[in-house]
């Protein structure tokens, strides 16, 4: 590092760039003159004047980012190539400027001038793409390659500090009239929020869930709710067949007991020979059926629109509500969270369960009563049960469901995986790339 080198010292010493975000091996300055639409600059980690003052691990990671920025410039730009030019000599620090190029274009056919005597210097907002909020937990720490690619696209990133992955309206305001698009977590957005986020164009949810967004407030203001639809199916899915295990082994509260010097071998149940009925028999109902499948347990389900073909396949008999109620030793629900569905598990439903069987929730927290099966696990009828969801999040610490002996709780942790976050977090700053530059983003769920 020099003193006077204008990519170690502050942003003053290069008003003609604006940061974009940190690549393996580099960082990405998109340059203010924009005659050639594009533009970029990657600038090496370490000071250094050429490609061979590098380690190889080094110089693989600074092309690699140059490989991955010049595809995203032409997936956004659709140049008809791409020039390249390596420097470490007018700055003393290594750096790729990278600039794409238009037939009948300036400068097609030549080498462009890294001097314009005539540069296009655009309007101040015009040089970020979108400003997105990204309210999802973990997103800084765990989705570094969604970061790396919205960065890439030219848009600027304001990252969610909290441990929780919902922001209160009084939060959301502080951003809402300058943001474009945002990935959420829990926060509340109905027509309160749009009313204050006029630039607002794509709500993507950093899950499948969209019962804390407003849709049809959403459609009115012009925005486009996407969720990522089947990229948490599989971890929400083992944990609930772990919540099985766990409620018929007594894990949890064999390793207490443990940690407290007693040595308490209590007697529990095999999964094998049990019937496990599932609420529902879309996505992750069926692949919780496929993971049993191997336990040699009997698999029920109800689901008001049945899949013969899917449950013959799977090995699982479906029945009416009644039937799967009654005849289940474990009951797994797996429904999506609607008006129609609200307290599905209720009094009368939790009644008409077999006595000493267990429930599991990993779906909605909407979906029960939970002073119902407060009640029903404390008065013996049920042995126990397991649960990732509920009525109000974060649960207040004082409530009953926390401490009633037979249940155990868990922080809405089902899709909390690194494969699951690195794939939601792909698809949610893809839809938003596509929708802030005029495509149709997937699963836009408010058409």
């Amino acid at each position: 590092m020099t003193e006077c080198c204008k990519f170690c010292g502050g942003e003053d010493l290069r008003p003609d760039l604006i940061e974009i975000g940190a690549l393996p091996g580099g960082r990405l300055y998109l340059h203010r003159d924009q005659t050639h639409p594009g533009r970029v600059i990657l600038v090496a980690d370490r000071h250094v004047k050429k490609v061979t003052d590098l380690s190889l691990p080094e110089y693989k990671a600074l092309m690699e980012s140059v490989y991955h920025t010049a595809q995203a410039i032409t997936d956004q730009f659709s140049p008809d190539k791409i020039n390249y030019l390596i420097f470490g000599d007018t700055s003393t620090h290594l750096h790729v400027h990278i600039v794409p190029k238009y037939q009948n274009g300036k400068d097609w056919g030549k080498v462009f001038l890294t001097d314009e005597p005539e540069p296009l210097f655009l309007e101040e907002d015009a040089y970020v793409r979108g400003k997105v909020l990204i309210t999802a937990s973990h997103f800084q720490t765990l989705c570094q390659e969604a970061i790396q690619l919205l960065e890439s696209n030219g848009h600027s990133l304001i990252l969610n500090d909290h441990e929780l992955p919902y922001y209160s309206f009084e939060e959301l305001a502080v951003w809402a009239g300058e943001i474009d698009a945002a990935i959420i977590g829990m926060d509340r957005w109905d027509d309160q929020v749009f009313q204050i986020a006029p630039k607002l164009k794509i709500l993507a949810r950093f899950g499948v869930g969209v019962d804390n967004i407003d849709l049809e407030a959403a459609k009115r203001h012009g925005v486009q709710v996407v969720n990522a639809a089947g990229m948490n199916a599989n971890a929400v899915a083992e944990l609930a067949v772990a919540m099985i295990l766990n409620c018929l082994r007594g894990v949890p509260e064999l390793s207490q007991k443990l940690s407290q010097g007693q040595w308490l071998r209590s007697v529990g149940r095999d999964l094998q020979g049990q019937t496990v009925g599932l609420l529902g028999f879309g996505d992750i109902g069926g692949r919780v059926a496929k993971k049993l499948s191997g336990f040699d347990v009997k698999l029920l389900a109800y689901d008001p629109y049945p899949n013969q073909e899917k449950a013959s396949a799977l090995g699982v008999t479906l029945a009416d509500l009644d039937t799967v109620l009654s005849s289940s030793d474990i009951l797994s629900i797996h429904m999506p969270s609607l008006p129609a569905t609200h307290h599905f598990m209720n009094q009368d439903t939790f009644s008409k369960m077999k006595e000493g069987a267990y429930f599991i929730n990993t779906a909605r927290g909407a979906l029960v009563d939970t002073q119902a099966l407060v009640q029903a696990v404390s008065s013996g009828h049920l042995a126990g049960a397991a649960v990732d969801v509920y009525e109000q999040e974060p649960l207040p610490m004082d409530a009953s469901i926390l401490h009633t002996p037979g249940i155990q709780c868990t922080p809405h942790a089902g899709a909390e995986t690194r494969e699951t976050y690195r794939n939601i977090s792909l698809m949610t700053a893809q839809a938003v790339i596509d929708s802030l530059s005029g495509k149709e983003p997937k699963n836009w769920l408010n058409k």
